[in-house]
């Protein structure tokens, strides 16, 4: 029997779109609207009476622009995902500006981490962060909304990490630059992966992964996923040649595999 699936979030939904549009048959079993829009538009929106909705005229014209209804109600879908909406790697990347814990090394002591620019902190510190930093998106908010009001599978799926393009030095991506530079990429990464695991666990959501063949370095996203990109996500055309932090249909379809295997 066909599941239909509720998929939201903001520009990210883009590599999703274009992966159902160009290849639907590859997952019979599911079907698939859709809900959002790009940028901060989803900011205002929360449940009431069951629908996930807004009072901001504005927000809701964007949304109805992009995918044709401007509310709707979640306790009506199989299954739900969300993707984008401030959960990624960008969110938890400041937090290596300046500090560091014994586990990188980079940072394993004082006088190290000094070297490097670093102020010594503990695991269990950074960890705190992180989850403070990660549950005051717009994602986990609207996670908790969904949750008060179903109770089939929702999925937070990866949004891509960047490629490195924001390398550049001078850019406002200086701390990738850093991180790449002390050679701690795979450190953060699979420390962003545990901590966005145990944040999704605890809010009732299943956390999607961004599959490991996309990664390079740990901190990146290889090119390839990440050329001939759609957006805005509700028209079919090319966005960028290489879009740095969207990926394209053949990363969505990955993601989607991920839901699939769940859901099967």
């Amino acid at each position: 029997m066909s599941k239909k699936g509720l998929l939201i979030g903001n520009s990210h939904l883009a590599a999703y779109a274009r992966a159902l549009e160009v290849g639907a048959q590859l997952w019979p079993d599911q079907s698939y609207d859709r809900f959002g829009a790009y940028g901060d538009w989803l900011d205002s929106f929360g449940i009431e009476d069951g629908w996930l909705c807004s009072q901001d005229d504005k927000a809701n014209q964007m949304v109805a622009s992009l995918t044709g209804v401007s509310k709707l109600r979640p306790d009506e879908y199989d299954f739900i995902v969300l993707t984008g909406l401030r959960f990624s790697i960008f969110a938890l990347i400041r937090l290596f500006k300046q500090k560091g814990c014994v586990a990188m090394a980079s940072a394993r002591d004082y006088e190290t981490a000094r070297a490097n620019g670093l102020t010594l902190v503990s695991e269990m510190l950074l960890q705190h962060l992180a989850q403070e930093q990660l549950n005051t998106s717009l994602a986990m908010r609207l996670v908790r909304d969904i949750r008060a009001v179903t109770d089939v599978p929702v999925f937070l799926a990866s949004q891509p990490r960047p490629t490195r393009q924001v390398l550049i030095k001078g850019t406002k991506f200086g701390t990738f630059y850093e991180i790449n530079r002390l050679k701690e990429g795979t450190f953060v990464s699979a420390f962003y992966q545990k901590m966005a695991h145990k944040v999704c666990a605890e809010a009732g959501a299943i956390y999607l992964p961004q599959p490991p063949k996309t990664i390079e370095d740990g901190l990146f996203t290889e090119e390839s996923y990440m050329i001939g990109t759609v957006r805005p996500y509700h028209k079919i055309r090319p966005g960028k040649k290489m879009d740095y932090r969207h990926a394209n249909a053949e990363f969505g379809a990955l993601m989607l595999d991920q839901i699939a295997a769940h859901l099967s």
